[in-house]
């Protein structure tokens, strides 16, 4: 240590100066005052410190707050459901009234309302068929007043006949009946033979074997019975949409008299 007064170099634990004689105590006094101040000027710094690491802390926390509210209120916008929206987004999801189904349950009750639309449209489309135009292959002279023109099996007098003139039986004559548009065909009824009597009917030949041909590319083959006066009912299987059908004796059942094979009438339905 030194003396304070003469900056003598002094041994430690001395009470006076060997030089100057000044008491040692005093300077370890000045020395533990400098000390204190040093430490307390230090304490002061620390607070100091600590007030200001505190004060910016809480400045810097009260920011993210306020940007945490206002952030929190973006992030919760009013939302308004808009089919707009879920049309351009393609969900995957189709909300009813009976709740959540899938795109497949979706398309599949689609398709099955636009077949039952179809098949409305269909039934309205196809009136009773009409057709125009009855014409054949050959066709016997009248007698008189007695025609056996093709329109007879049209005119719904079961008392008039088309008979084809052919030498033989008429094996392979043919009937065409024409439409303009095209006609839903279910039945057809044949009134077999020349029914104005039954004398007439036996005398002449009947179809027995009938061929028919439709437009669309179906075809039929029916055997018809020999009743007279009597229908001979033909259903088909399904519906036919077409324009022309062909009737073809294919076989027929021998008259007693004549060569000639008669039809009375053909209701198309």
């Amino acid at each position: 240590m030194y003396c304070k007064n003469c900056g003598t170099n002094l041994r430690d634990g001395v009470a006076f100066c060997h030089k100057c004689g000044t008491q040692i105590e005093n300077l370890k006094e000045s020395a533990g005052n400098v000390a204190k101040e040093k430490k307390n000027g230090t304490k002061i710094i620390v607070i100091a410190v600590v007030a200001i690491v505190v004060l910016v802390a809480s400045t810097v926390l009260s920011i993210k707050l306020s940007a945490g509210e206002q952030t929190g209120q973006n992030l919760e916008p009013e939302y308004k459901y808009d089919e707009d929206d879920v049309k351009e987004d393609n969900v995957s999801k189709y909300i009813t009234d009976e709740g959540v189904t899938s795109d497949a349950e979706q398309t599949q009750t689609q398709t099955q309302e636009q077949a039952q639309t179809q098949a409305q449209v269909q039934v309205q489309e196809y009136p009773p068929p009409f057709f125009e135009s009855v014409t054949a292959t050959s066709t016997l002279a009248s007698s008189g007043s007695l025609t056996y023109f093709a329109n007879n099996l049209i005119d719904g007098n079961a008392e008039t006949a088309w008979t084809e003139d052919r030498s033989d039986s008429g094996i392979g004559e043919k009937i065409i009946f024409t439409s303009g548009g095209m006609q839903k065909v279910n039945y057809i009824r044949i009134l077999n033979g020349y029914c104005k009597t039954p004398s007439l009917y036996s005398k002449n030949n009947r179809v027995k074997t009938i061929g028919i041909v439709f437009s669309d590319g179906t075809s039929i083959e029916r055997t018809l019975s020999d009743e007279f006066s009597k229908y001979n009912i033909i259903a088909l299987n399904e519906p036919v949409i077409c324009n022309e059908i062909c009737f073809e004796i294919q076989d027929v059942y021998k008259g007693t008299h004549y060569d000639d094979t008669c039809i009375s009438e053909i209701v198309i339905e």
